[in-house]
């Protein structure tokens, strides 16, 4: 696999490829925001609007530009460089040359000049690994930098990122090559770009480390490459001395010229990147900062960057292939004292006090320490040493920062994944060296690793495929809310557009709870007819500080809790996730995922997927509607036939054993087609099975509590269609005579009730019937039969246009999963009289039993009694839904989302 990259014409055709995959995914969907008069985007939107400020001096007047105060050139303002800046003004004023009036919106042409600018990262990372480390590891490096969804994300935005991520990653190539060869040309291109980097950021300052590293390493032939005899070891010094200093010199001048102002007003540009040092050091409390307040130092940018920005798999390997490069070559000892000295340290000092003295300290510290181990490393692996050199302060620097927006790492992403890339293939050839029968296993991993970043990658362009949710919130409210209602929005927030007909309030959230801001909020929603979210900026933001804001963190539990008299409006609610092949990643979740197994025979393997992600869903409303703090999964095995004996056990073997590499990240138990037996067997090879205690030969059958909270619903049911929940005489027509149906029959009987019981197995269900003095219904009379409750404890999707109709009962209430077959029959069922029992929270008692056991609750007695809640949660469903006329999902749904609200108000 990798072998054939290492030759010439193979590893430029695979170059190519990943130049045009990494194209292809920067440019689709660059108009994102089309709809919007503006870009959402604030860091964007300020710097489009500084570029619209600035002018050329006329030709006849061009000493201007040395006059700071005057010169229509300088931006006055210096969060980002000018570089940036000048750029785009280029392209409108070049535009404006040709046919017609020129570019009039520069979006467009800003996130080309951005998306453009990381593909070129793209291939200077092939040159830089293909010059470090072979064509190998620079086609693989290029290929995870193309799927990198961080960079594809910030390629769709003109900032200032992947220009910074392209000039390092330049600066460096050309350093490399210094510290080998010594060129004077070398040199002075590494300067360049430096310069570069320095007019488009001043946090690319510490790039200087590595020009210094570079010309050191060449002086002392420590490259990791054979002196080529151009120059004699004694002239080596003198050549770097005159190099270096070259280097310097090409990096100002390069920085006069992109960015002069530095220069011409010092005192303006000073005073800025002063302010900015504080603002990640939050010295200056700015409100869009406060979102990291208590988010711990250095783990919450690797965390981030491996969920978010690279996804876990592809963010293991980068971070891994970091803490390889910085050890590989030393000897374990040698290694352990570099990262206690390298590392620990600076680190120390930075969380004891983010002085710019102890800052300069600290990377000093982990500078030194990095080049004083180029002597103790193999020769091989020193040239790394010039990567670290940048990457290691940087991210101390940057990580020890109290803002830590995602975006401040992608300076360093491109070089993490190519050390990474060369972890993995150092990984392959000392497979291919001494376990060659492991190479398949090894190449299955590298396969999955590169699949499930692409799989990220064009998921990820699910979010450019639509209509921005901004916009389509804005349709809907002009479509549904009456002209002239008066609206609340958050400050600190951005807008939602095409609201001209209405009343706009601003809600002053982040501002101190003092009295004043109290009597306007309370005004505000008096006044107010609907309130409108962006994003969870605030609401995820503010109860996480409840000691600054007390009263605004009451606020929002009330607020989403119903307190205040505003609900969520379910069908007005707008979202985007990363989607393909019907595979989500959303980060919303109560906790930890919990769900059953379920085991069927699909006619297509791609169906289970389909009903395992609906069956998760369910769970998601499931663990909502009872309050609980776990989050929906569900697992299915679709398999060809059914399976007995060894091939039974062997499948359930893998899937123990795919359960416990998620490390407890998801939890399952029995459910269609599982039985407890089979519970037992996945609990031979992981912890992961709710219901099993280690080294049990017993587990916990949901059915009987399912059973019962379903009983507790059918009472529910009668309570508010006959106006009492005495089941005497009533006729209760049970479904699927299973784990749950048989229990059930067998409760409804002693209470009273008449069971009409049909189930697929005639055999069985003669036999309760006839033991509890029942009735056989058969399968196809199922849904005309008479009776006051129907209760469906088998398949989903059975409650359709088709069977409503047909229906003969006063409410459904029953555990089968999913019964809607679409959530519009539930207006079906509203229309014709019929109440229906929401499935997810009708047969939650398993799962409310496996909560509770979770939670340390073991007595049967007081697991019964908090199932039996189920009737009293679906009473004041009921009791919603009669008194605003809507469905009962209607009213569930909006009960989970009050619930998940604030979840995600507790968790963001």
């Amino acid at each position: 696999m990798l072998s054939a990259i290492r030759q010439g014409p193979v590893s430029l055709t695979a170059l190519l490829a990943i130049c045009a995959l990494a194209l292809g995914l920067r440019l689709y969907g660059l108009n994102w925001d089309e709809g919007f008069s503006y870009t959402p985007h604030p860091d964007e939107r300020a710097i489009l609007a500084k570029v619209d400020e600035i002018a050329p001096p006329p030709l006849g007047d061009l000493g201007v530009l040395l006059d700071a105060d005057e010169s229509p050139w300088n931006p006055r303002w210096f969060p980002y460089g000018s570089l940036p800046l000048y750029l785009l003004k280029g392209v409108e004023l070049t535009s404006a040359l040709g046919p017609g009036d020129g570019i009039s919106d520069l979006r467009l042409a800003g996130r080309t000049i951005s998306a453009l600018a990381d593909v070129g990262t793209v291939a200077v990372v092939f040159l830089l690994g293909g010059k470090m480390y072979g064509r190998r590891v620079g086609v693989l490096a290029a290929l995870f930098v193309a799927l990198a969804v961080i960079h594809i994300q910030l390629s769709h935005f003109f900032a200032v990122d992947t220009l910074l991520a392209l000039f390092t990653g330049a600066a460096l190539y050309f350093m490399l090559r210094v510290s080998r060869e010594g060129r004077l040309t070398d040199s002075l291109l590494a300067g360049v770009f430096v310069g570069l980097g320095l007019g488009t950021k001043v946090s690319q300052a510490p790039l200087f480390g590595a020009l210094a590293v570079a010309h050191i390493a060449f002086a002392l032939s420590l490259a990791g490459a054979p002196a080529d005899g151009r120059v004699p070891l004694e002239k080596r010094g003198p050549a770097a001395l005159r190099g270096f200093a070259a280097a310097v010199i090409a990096a100002l001048a390069v920085l006069f010229i992109v960015q002069p102002y530095t220069f011409l007003d010092w005192d303006r540009f000073r005073d800025q990147i002063g302010e900015q040092s504080e603002m990640v050091r939050r010295i200056r409390d700015y409100p869009y900062t406060r979102q990291y307040v208590d988010t711990t130092p250095y783990l919450y940018q690797i965390r981030q960057l491996a969920t978010w920005g690279l996804g876990w798999p592809l963010g293991i390997v980068a971070w891994a292939g970091l803490l390889y490069a910085s050890l590989r070559g030393m000897r374990a000892r040698r290694g352990l004292v570099y990262l206690a000295v390298g590392w620990g340290l600076p680190m120390a000092l930075l969380l004891s006090s983010n002085s710019l003295a102890v800052t300069l300290l600290a990377s000093g510290i982990a500078f030194v320490a990095l080049v004083a181990t180029l002597p103790f490393r193999s020769a091989d692996s020193r040239g790394v040493v010039l990567l670290l050199s940048w990457v290691t302060p940087y991210f101390l620097i940057t990580g020890a920062f109290e803002v830590k927006f995602i975006r401040y790492l992608i300076p360093i992403t491109p070089l993490l994944l190519l050390m990474g890339s060369r972890m993995v293939v150092a990984l392959w050839d000392r497979v291919d060296a001494r376990w060659r029968r492991l190479r398949p296993l090894l190449a299955a991993g590298l396969v999955l690793l590169v699949g499930s970043a692409g799989f990220y990658a064009f998921s990820y362009m699910a979010v450019y495929g639509e209509e921005h949710t901004a916009l389509r919130m804005s349709k809907w409210i002009n479509e549904n809310v009456p002209e002239g209602s008066v609206i609340l929005r958050e400050h600190w927030e951005e807008g939602i557009p095409g609201l001209g007909e209405y009343k706009i309030r601003v809600l002053p959230l982040y501002d101190d709870d003092k009295p004043e801001k109290l009597e306007k909020l309370s005004e505000d929603l008096s006044a107010g007819d609907y309130i409108v979210f962006f994003s969870n900026r605030l609401y995820g933001t503010i109860p996480r500080l409840p000691e600054r804001y007390p009263f605004t963190s009451a606020y929002y539990r009330l607020l989403f809790s119903g307190g205040l008299g505003y609900e969520i409006v379910d069908d007005a609610v707008e979202t985007a996730y990363p989607r393909l092949a019907g595979v989500s990643f959303v980060h919303d979740t109560l906790g930890r995922p919990v769900g059953g197994c379920r085991m069927q025979v699909y006619e297509r393997p791609e169906d289970g997927l389909v009903d395992a992600l609906r069956l998760a869903k369910g769970m998601t409303h499931k663990w909502a509607a009872i309050d609980f703090p776990f989050g929906g999964g569900k697992s299915v095995l679709a398999i060809p036939h059914e399976l007995e004996g060894a091939e039974r056990t062997g499948l359930l073997h893998r899937f123990g054993a795919l359960l416990e590499t998620l490390k407890g990240a998801y939890g399952t138990g029995e459910d269609m087609g599982t039985t407890p037996e089979d519970m037992l067997t996945i609990a031979q090879v992981t912890s992961n099975v709710m219901g099993v205690d280690a080294g049990s030969t017993e587990v916990i059958d949901p059915g009987p509590y399912t059973a019962l909270g379903v009983f507790e619903s059918i009472l529910s049911v009668l309570r508010h269609t006959v106006g009492s929940d005495d089941m005497a005489g009533k006729k209760i027509l049970i479904q699927g005579i299973g784990r749950v149906g048989d229990p059930l029959a067998r409760k409804i009987s002693a209470a009273g009730g008449q069971v009409l019981l049909s189930d697929v197995d005639a055999s069985r269900v003669a036999a309760l019937a006839e033991e509890l003095g029942g009735a056989v219904v058969p399968e196809e009379a199922v849904y005309s039969t008479d009776c006051d409750v129907f209760a469906p404890c088998a398949i989903g999707a059975i409650l359709s246009e088709d069977t409503i109709p047909l229906l003969e009962c006063r409410g459904v209430a029953g555990s089968a999963n999913n019964q809607l077959r679409d959530d519009d029959n539930a207006e079906l069922l509203h229309g014709r009289g019929i109440l229906y029992a929401p499935d997810y929270i009708a047969n939650g008692g398993g799962a409310m039993a496996f909560g509770l056991i979770l939670q340390g609750v073991t007595e049967d007695e007081a697991l019964r009694r908090g199932v039996s809640t189920i009737g009293a949660s679906l009473d004041e469903i009921f009791e919603e839904s009669a008194s605003e006329s809507i469905s009962p999902l209607v009213s569930a749904s909006r009960r989970v989302e009050r619930i998940l609200m604030a979840a995600r108000i507790r968790t963001t």
